[in-house]
């Protein structure tokens, strides 16, 4: 057994010298009001992305974003919308002597309900530092149960009508599906955002229902919603894919391409070791030492690549006492995000997370065939293609038959499998570690994977359990192939990501 590991002088996080931009500071300026509510959540200084994205923004530019997993692109779109809903807000109390008809002015959607959920938190916490005056009422619709009572969810409908909100979180499958039953007057729409745009199509989210929602139009003429001719759209991401490519010709027009490296010093916040154990058993030990004698300080990532295995690891840590929780798609939708919760509040350190949307590849993607990706001096050598390679040679997971109004495409509800993730989009809170338990199918995934430590300036760490010989796993004199094609993969995959972070 053997350790490897690379790592640089840790960042303390905080603002770099004394020339760091404020918000206070970018042109065109920040409304006062929301200078103040960004104070009120300790937040005073944009990040790299942030800092090139609100000008333009707020300039009134398209603009397709590409940025690291956590380096605040949610703040980067909210802002710019929030600031024109203050104005507009403003304009209509100073104008007009009787209260004005409310528009629904900015739809942002999101390729899961974890994310939603979590989009709608950041933005929700933002806004309560507005004051009562300045009072933005935002919606997630992709939270809302749709086994709730009738009489609820007619009360809801109404209020959709009579008062829509002034801002809409949603997947896309949610929202044509409200607006094709209670349709939502969006003649006043000024923004459209599509955040982690790489995700919302391989996600399995119809291109058709994107379209469908930019239409305007149902089945029937009682379906009908206006869009007006115009209005802002933002496209953010990750990477740059096919997908992501369809998407910028369909909502964008004339956009500023944004593409924001990661700094030096943001990515010495990040430590990186592999283990190599000489067999599948082997892993569990290792991860009970780990964690009993808190080697690791703090809250613990841990991915494997299948729901049977999470739970058979939280079995066995639970064993000697070491208490964890486990997400992946079969669990239902308010589990997910209780689980996300209670590790986010410390009621555990450790989350146990299968991120089968990603891991589950469509017949004739051979796993044992990773993605080739760049060379970047200035990024860990995994990140995916640039944006003048767009839709080359990167593999998505796409669902092959499309949805209709949310169903899978087999006529069942959309609930778990293509509508949740975990390496991307949810906000997991201090992660101090991830770890590879199982390697990712994809060199591409270990990249989202590890953007779960080592955010907004914070300090962490990267393990990874690499098998070393599996000849030496007595598991393989039974004849077993998958576990074989397993060992055969991972050795595969980790000689990439091992040739990637070396160039």
């Amino acid at each position: 057994m053997s350790v490897q590991g690379s790592s640089a002088d840790a960042t303390t996080g905080k603002p770099e010298g004394q020339n760091q931009t404020s918000f206070a500071q970018l042109d065109p300026p920040i409304n006062p009001a929301l200078l103040s509510a960004l104070s009120s959540i300790s937040i005073c200084y944009p990040t790299q992305v942030q800092k090139e994205f609100i000008p333009l923004a707020l300039n009134g530019k398209d603009i397709l974003a590409r940025s690291s997993t956590g380096s605040g692109k949610t703040l980067a779109y909210a802002i710019p919308i929030l600031q024109t809903i203050l104005e507009n807000k403003f304009k209509q109390r100073t104008t007009t002597t009787t209260p004005s008809t409310t528009l629904t002015m900015a739809i942002i959607l999101v390729p899961t309900r974890e994310l939603s959920a979590q989009v709608t938190l950041a933005i929700s916490s933002l806004c309560k530092g507005l004051g009562n005056e300045n009072a933005i009422e935002i919606i997630n619709l992709a939270g809302s149960d749709p086994k709730r009572s009738r009489r609820k969810h007619a009360q809801t409908e109404q209020s959709y009508t009579s008062n829509p909100p002034d801002i809409i979180v949603s997947t896309p499958a949610r929202l044509l599906d409200r607006l094709r039953t209670t349709p939502i007057d969006m003649s006043g729409l000024l923004y459209l955002v599509l955040d982690e745009a790489d995700l919302i199509l391989s996600y399995g989210h119809s291109f058709d229902d994107i379209k469908a929602i930019l239409s305007g139009s149902g089945s029937t003429v009682t379906q009908s919603w206006r869009f007006p001719t115009f209005f802002q759209s933002f496209l953010m991401s990750a990477t740059m894919t096919s997908e992501v490519a369809e998407l910028k010709s369909l909502v964008l027009r004339n956009p500023e391409v944004l593409y924001v490296k990661e700094s030096i010093n943001e990515l010495s916040n990040l430590t990186q070791f592999s283990i190599k154990v000489p067999n599948e058993q082997d892993k569990f030990l290792l991860i009970y030492v780990i964690f009993r004698l808190k080697l690791i300080k703090g809250k613990g990532l841990v991915f494997v690549n299948s729901t049977d295995k999470s739970y058979q690891l939280k079995l066995f840590l639970e064993k000697f006492g070491i208490r964890s929780g486990v997400l992946n798609s079969e669990l239902p939708f308010n589990s997910r995000y209780h689980a996300v919760e209670e590790f986010n509040k410390g009621i555990f350190d450790y989350l146990i997370a299968t991120d089968e949307s990603e891991n589950n590849l469509p017949a004739g993607k051979n796993s044992s065939k990773p993605t080739p990706l760049p060379a970047d001096p200035n990024l860990i050598s995994t990140q995916p293609p640039t944006a003048d390679n767009v839709g080359s040679t990167e593999e998505v997971v796409t669902n092959p038959k499309k949805r209709k109004n949310g169903d899978d495409g087999n006529g069942q509800s959309q609930d778990k499998p293509t509508d949740y993730g975990v390496s991307r989009g949810i906000d997991f809170v201090n992660v101090a570690c991830v770890i590879n338990f199982d390697l990712p199918l994809l060199t591409q995934s270990y990249t989202h994977r590890i953007g779960r430590t080592a955010r907004a300036g914070r300090t962490g760490i990267r393990l990874s359990f690499v098998l070393s010989n599996p000849k030496s796993d007595p598991s393989l004199n039974r004849t077993n192939k998958n576990l074989q094609e397993t060992y055969i993969r991972e050795t595969e995959v980790w000689k990439k990501i091992e040739n990637e972070q070396i160039k």
